[in-house]
Order: structure tokens, then sequence, then C-alpha cells
């Protein structure tokens, strides 16, 4: 039977799954970020590149090392775009394909932009805020009077890098270590091939190649070290007080 992996299409996860897309004794299935832990919580994927508070909120999957999306300053791929002045917001409409980013508004609302500010539902038709993130964060809306860009007010508050999402697979399964050397063959593929992603990317989205390939070498990286961990830890002890109940990690 076929691995199966599951990951957004976002031209930031791109490289990561570069080497997946070819291989004939895999399954690749793209979900939104917010969708994935579930899937594979569910079997109806073996591993997942996934919000990184979907990690730390689930103790039931284990994390394959050293790999993830994180950035260390203007990621250009999530953003709180504001309709208001920010000392007036009141209401910011989550994204919801995130889970980390929604998440990452409250603690940056709360200890560094100094507002008190509610997030609403994404149906909500009338709001001061909104979380945009993946490739659509690329592209100007109507009336925005300022973009924040979420990774360099992380970098502003903290000093760390930002991790949004790593690879996981689910406790037990005895097929970890071929998961894990999969991802990281996938990645070593993706990263010779940056160019050529880049070019696919554009055409794809509408961009200039150049625009693409610097987010691919600049705006993101994917490989994650101690300051990495470290900004993970971080995140984690900003976001307890928001869970109603002990977070598993």
């Amino acid at each position: 039977m076929k691995l199966r992996f599951g990951a957004s299409s976002f031209l930031n996860t791109a490289p990561l799954i570069e080497g997946l897309r070819e291989r004939s004794d895999v399954t690749l299935i793209h979900l939104e970020p917010s969708k994935l832990m579930d899937e594979l919580l569910n079997n109806r994927i073996d591993s997942a590149f996934v919000p990184i508070v979907d990690y730390l909120s689930n103790d039931s999957v284990e994390l394959i090392d050293g790999i993830g999306v994180a950035s260390l300053g203007n990621v250009k791929s999530v953003l709180l775009r504001l309709y208001k002045p920010l000392k007036s917001i009141k209401k910011i409409r989550e994204d919801p394909a995130s889970h980390t980013s929604n998440l990452l508004v409250k603690v940056l609302a709360r200890e560094l932009f100094e507002i008190d500010a509610d997030i609403v539902n994404h149906e909500t038709e009338e709001y001061d805020a909104e979380i945009v993130i993946g490739d659509k964060a690329f592209f100007k809306a109507p009336k925005v009077i300022e973009e924040i860009d979420l990774s360099f007010a992380w970098k502003e508050l903290t000093g760390l890098p930002f991790v949004f999402a790593v690879w996981v697979y689910k406790n037990g399964d005895s097929r970890g270590k071929e998961i894990a050397k999969i991802i990281r063959e996938s990645l070593e593929i993706g990263k010779k091939r940056i160019e050529t992603i880049a070019s696919r990317y554009s055409k794809q989205l509408g961009l200039s190649e150049s625009f693409c390939l610097e987010y691919l070498t600049r705006s993101v990286y994917f490989e994650l070290g101690e300051d990495e961990l470290e900004a993970i830890n971080e995140f984690r002890q900003k976001i307890i007080p928001f869970f109603n109940k002990e977070l598993s990690r």
C-alpha cells in the first residue's frame, strides 16, 4: 500500500514536497493546513505537514526532526491586513486555513500591539482587520490601510524566527523511519530545483519568477535547528493562556 502524505499546495511548501510529486510509491494529498491533522488522526493519511500549533496541542504524533517552514523577519505570506488604524481594531477575522496564525495574532495583540481585539469567524461580514495566509497574501487587497507581516512582528517581539509548520506522523507507526527518510529525500530534491519550482509557481500564480525565487530563498527556509526549537518553545509558552486545557507538549 502506498504511503499517503498530506500538505498544502502553497508556494512555501513546494520544496518540501517536490520529491513526493514524482514517486510512484506514495500518494500526495493537498489540503488546507488547518485540515491536515484531522486527516492524519483519522488514518486518511500517514504523514502530514501540520501547523505548529496542531503539533504542540496533540501528543498523538511524532515530529520529523529538523524539517519545517520557518522565517526570520518578513515572510510575506502571513499577514494581518488592517482596514482601520491598529489602535482602533476591535474585530479581526480569522483565516479558516490557519490555526497557528490565528493564535499568533492573539499573542501579538496582547504583547506587542497592545490592543484588545476579538478573533471572529471567517464568515463574519463586519471586521476591522483580517488574517491572511498562503499564496493569496501575495496579492494586494482593496481598502487595506496597512499590512503587518506576522513573522516580522514575532521577531520584533522575541528576536526569534517563527516556525509555521512541521512534518509529523502518528505515534507507534512502524513506518516512521521510512516516512522521515522519504521526507528528507524530497526536500533535498526540492532544494536542488528551487529555480524550477519558482518558474512553475510564477506561471500558476501569475507572479514574477524573481518574486517566487526570492520568496523561496530569502523569506522562508526549511531546515530547523536550535534557534527554531527555542522559537517553538517560546510560542508554546505564549499560547498557553489561550487554551482551556494543558498543552500536550
